[in-house]
């Protein structure tokens, strides 16, 4: 009988660190493009839309810059190839 509880303990124990495991593999796969919209005289943009999207599955992810032109957008896979 002891035996048996160990070992349903140990699966157990197995399956937790697997799925927190898959977690922080999923939480560490983001990646951040961040930068800075301006015009030629490098005066910032505020409130400028800045738009990308994934080719790969045409997910759209969209950022409005801050009062200093800046922008940070977070993405699933740095490999993805954006426009």
């Amino acid at each position: 009988m002891l035996s048996t509880n160990s070992s349903i303990a140990n699966t157990a124990l197995r399956c937790l660190l697997s799925l927190l495991l898959l977690g922080v593999g999923k939480a560490f796969a983001q990646t951040l493009i961040t930068g800075q919209v301006a015009t030629a005289q490098q005066i910032p943009l505020p409130g400028t839309t800045v738009t990308l999207t994934d080719n790969a599955d045409n997910i759209i992810k969209y950022a409005i810059t801050d009062k200093s032109g800046q922008f940070v957008l977070k993405v699933n896979s740095p490999l993805a190839s954006f426009t």
